[in-house]
């Protein structure tokens, strides 16, 4: 459960057993949730739960591995800077771009969804700007259409 602190404290435990000093490369924030409700039905719980689970959640699970990373940067501080020393990669969307929002024909995907998405842009973006001088590099990723159940089958 991403959006539970207590989840999130066991994982980093969790992870710090596992890797035994080694350190952790890459974290790969990738779970989301889409509630596309249009203008007239959209409702202040779900624009809460999609932020809290789109931004929020790769937050604080960065935060929370955030020492993890570090061990990696520095044990690989001779790798250029990114998937060979330490790297949080956050799946992102187009919809969270502002410049296709202003190009999109209609509000069929609502507004929670690329808020969210739009607010881990810049969330990535302050992270990037915190960590690369550790050695933690920072990305959005916009993956493109994705065959799953949020994507749908085509």
């Amino acid at each position: 459960e991403v959006t539970s602190q207590e989840s999130v404290a066991a994982l980093a435990l969790a992870v710090e057993k596992t890797l035994a000093g080694e350190g952790l490369n890459a974290l790969i924030n990738n779970a989301g949730v889409a509630l596309m409700a249009p203008l007239g039905s959209v409702k202040a719980e779900d624009m809460t739960h999609s932020y809290n689970v789109n931004v929020v959640a790769p937050l604080m699970i960065t935060q929370a591995l955030l020492p993890q990373l570090r061990i990696a940067a520095e044990r690989n501080k001779a790798e250029p800077l990114g998937w060979g020393r330490a790297i949080v990669a956050n799946i992102s969307s187009m919809l969270g771009s502002l410049h296709f929002a202003a190009l999109a024909p209609t509000g069929e995907w609502g507004y929670s969804y690329p808020a969210a998405k739009a607010a881990l842009n810049m969330v990535t973006r302050c992270l990037l700007r915190d960590l690369q001088t550790s050695g933690v590099f920072v990305v959005s990723v916009n993956p493109g259409w994705v065959k799953t159940d949020m994507g749908g089958p085509e």
